[in-house]
């Protein structure tokens, strides 16, 4: 089989730029141990209320960085948020993408009092070089960042997906099909050790750490203990 070309990506501003200091290594590990070009973004604007308009634009900058990494074009695409820190580097996360898949998520289990439901997060995003993933791409930026609220991309990706989001309708706390969609049989479902939030946060086996949910403030002693951890038992 002819080697794939690919490219791992992420970006941050200078809210989310300590988090990403702490990440890349991470990501430049994995880049090299699995053979992706390491793309990261450092130019964008974000802010540190997640509800503001500056992070909305922020998170909406992924789409077109993806768009253009596999337009370059690159095989495989795979996203990872900058509050993410890769832990395991025996598996390629290109190896657990179903080959008829054209690109894969995780479903997120959320506790109480939190959302309280199973959504889709969009935190780890593989996507390969596809007609579909074209297609895909486009209908979100048909959605466009305007017709979206907090959850910005990733409730676009839910409607695309033809998913209602969890405890968005009455009171059904699960995200599930609901509208037919040319994406969805075509959309792979991850294990949870890619990217282990909500309930699955700290499940053994996971292969990255997701600090979601937290402040900076709360997140950036977290991260910088772990990748202390990491480098003194030779992980990096």
């Amino acid at each position: 089989m002819p080697s794939m070309n690919k490219a791992l990506i992420s970006a941050a501003g200078p809210n989310m730029a300590p988090m990403m200091d702490c990440a890349e290594p991470t990501f430049a590990r994995y880049a090299e141990q699995f053979g992706y070009e390491l793309i990261i973004d450092r130019t964008i604007k974000d802010a540190a209320d997640y509800r503001s308009e500056l992070n909305k634009a922020a998170r909406w900058g992924r789409i077109s960085m993806m768009k253009e990494v596999l337009q370059d074009p690159f095989d495989l695409a795979v996203w990872f948020d900058a509050d993410i820190l890769i832990t395991r580097f025996d598996r390629d996360i290109a190896d657990d993408l179903a080959t008829d898949c054209f690109q894969g998520f995780v479903w997120e289990q959320s506790p109480l009092p939190y959302r309280r439901g199973v959504n889709i997060n969009g935190g780890v995003w593989p996507i390969r070089q596809d007609p579909d993933s074209t297609r895909f791409i486009g209908e979100l930026e048909k959605i466009g960042m305007d017709a979206t609220g907090i959850w910005a991309d990733q409730e676009a990706m839910c409607k695309v997906l033809g998913v209602v989001m969890g405890n968005s309708i009455d009171g059904n706390f699960m995200s599930r099909p609901m509208h037919p969609s040319l994406f969805y049989d075509r959309t792979d479902w991850l294990p949870a050790v890619w990217n282990p939030t909500g309930l699955a946060k700290g499940m053994a086996g996971g292969r990255v750490i997701h600090y979601a949910g937290l402040t900076n403030e709360e997140r950036l002693p977290l991260m910088q203990a772990q990748l202390a951890a990491m480098r003194d038992d030779g992980i990096l």
